[in-house]
């Protein structure tokens, strides 16, 4: 894990990754997939100044920098999740953001909103 507070690359891999490898991963809409309405308690994660601040670090870099390294265009509602660790905590966490409106925006929808059962995988590699 790098420290992505000086910026960071989301670089893709050629080679498939282990799941504890992947520090990012983007996704997006596919419409011809079910909108499923799911039920249940759904928690959403509170952060604490550190993290808050990581988030909104993370965000402007998307927002002001290329931070992919391969030709990308976001489309409407692509989401894209980065691993990363906060100064105050021991392990990494994810952080989601949602491109509208043509920026990136913090995710502040839950894991059972009815949008993201239509997300299909698109690309994912590592944090340089």
């Amino acid at each position: 894990m790098c420290d992505i507070q000086n910026g960071f690359k989301l670089c893709t891999c050629d080679e498939k990754l282990a799941t504890s490898d992947i520090g990012w991963e983007l996704k997006r809409t596919n419409a011809d997939l079910p909108l499923h309405h799911r039920k249940g308690r759904a928690v959403i994660p509170r952060y604490n100044q550190q993290e808050q601040a990581l988030q909104t670090l993370i965000l402007e870099n998307l927002n002001q920098h290329n931070c992919f390294d391969f030709d990308y265009r976001p489309q409407e509602n692509d989401y894209v999740r980065i691993k990363a660790k906060a100064s105050n905590r021991p392990e990494s966490q994810w952080f989601g953001y949602r491109f509208r409106r043509n920026q990136w925006q913090i995710d502040q929808s839950d894991s059972l909103a009815a949008w993201k059962t239509q997300l299909e995988e698109y690309k994912n590699g590592v944090i340089e």
